[in-house]
């Protein structure tokens, strides 16, 4: 009777394992792997105004909407409820960027797996200058 008793605990317990791992390895996978082309594609090349020192930026409406939709498509059967926090700031002194036009960004993605584990990652993306 206790062996009955053991072995369906161990099978309950080694479900719940393969639960966890199993979506915290596809989120992982998700942000981790994220594509740069959701980066690329929010940098403006043409600008309105003639300059003679264009500065390439990030578009932050467009960033955010485009990971937004990336994280929905790809997060959602691993888990429902997470959360999305971008800070902007100057690749030059990593301080935080007030204005419109800002060059590196910080994306930190937070959520609960099976009601247990935290799951917090933060990935950078910076624009700089190629010495090609």
């Amino acid at each position: 009777m206790i062996n009955i008793l053991i072995s369906l605990m161990l099978a309950v317990f080694s479900f719940q394992a393969f639960t966890i791992t199993y979506k915290l390895g596809g989120i992982n996978k998700t942000i981790v792997n994220t594509p740069k082309a959701i980066f690329e594609k929010s940098i403006p090349l043409v600008n309105d105004i003639e300059e003679k020192n264009f500065v390439p930026y990030f578009d932050k409406e467009l960033l955010e909407s485009n990971f937004k939709e990336y994280v929905a498509k790809n997060v959602d059967r691993y888990a429902s409820n997470y959360n999305l926090v971008f800070y902007y700031y100057d690749t030059f002194n990593g301080l935080l960027c007030r204005g419109e036009k800002c060059d590196g960004i910080r994306i930190t993605f937070n959520t609960k797996i099976v009601g247990l584990f935290d799951y917090k990652r933060t990935i950078f993306y910076e624009i700089r200058k190629n010495n090609g």
